[in-house]
Order: structure tokens, then C-alpha cells, then sequence
């Protein structure tokens, strides 16, 4: 896939106007990503995370993010599986955190969480 130059293709789809097309680019990418998968291969796993990398695939998923919603069913999956896709890259290689965080995923994550309504605690 990174060899036939798949990887770039794949995510200006992120950007896609249409977020059911964005979502099923995030479904496919989190699958790839999959840590059971990456693990398969050190070498495959390492050429494909180099290739998003070079791709700035952390910022593309924050702005996807920004632009999904939550209260529609296809994007909330959406929303979830981009996380899941960070938490097998961080997994994978840990030192990343630093460069997913410059690139957008505190703030988005922060402003997600003053967002929600806090507890009702009776």
C-alpha cells in the first residue's frame, strides 16, 4: 500500500465534504493501525506508520474531528475510531504523544471534555 503511494490518496479523503466518505477512511485507517496487525510485521508496520507520519496524519485527524458530530450515530463511530486510531500509534511507538499533542489532539480533547455536562449528583 505505502509502495504504490496509497497512503497520501487515503488521507486527502480525510478532507473529504462528505463526512460519510472522511469516516470510512478513519474505519480503514484504524483496521490498518490495528496494534495486533502493526505487530504482524515490524518492518510493514514501521514503513506504514512513517509514510502517515510524513503525511501529518495526527493534524488530519484533529480537523476531522473538529468537523464531526457526535449526535449523529455514523460520526460518533467516527469520532471513536479516530481515538482508537491514536491509541495504536501511541501504542506502537509512545514518542509520539509529544507530536500528536502540538498537533492539535490536547486542545481538541480538552475542549470535548468542558463540552459535556457535568454529573447530576443526587
Amino acid at each position: 500500500m505505502v509502495e504504490l503511494g496509497a497512503v497520501p490518496s487515503l488521507l486527502e479523503l480525510l478532507s473529504h465534504e462528505n463526512t460519510d466518505i472522511a469516516v470510512g477512511v478513519v474505519d480503514l485507517l484504524q483496521e490498518l493501525t490495528d496494534v495486533d496487525i502493526l505487530h504482524e510485521s515490524q518492518e510493514g508496520a514501521d514503513t506504514l506508520i512513517d509514510a502517515l507520519l510524513e503525511q501529518q496524519v495526527c493534524a488530519l485527524l484533529v480537523q476531522n474531528l473538529e468537523r464531526l458530530d457526535e449526535s449523529v450515530k455514523e460520526e460518533s463511530d467516527g469520532v471513536y475510531n479516530t481515538l482508537a486510531i491514536f491509541e495504536n500509534l501511541l501504542e506502537f511507538r509512545p514518542e509520539l504523544c509529544t507530536d500528536a499533542g502540538k498537533q492539535g489532539l490536547m486542545q481538541w480533547l480538552l475542549r470535548r471534555i468542558k463540552a459535556k455536562t457535568p454529573f447530576d449528583v443526587k
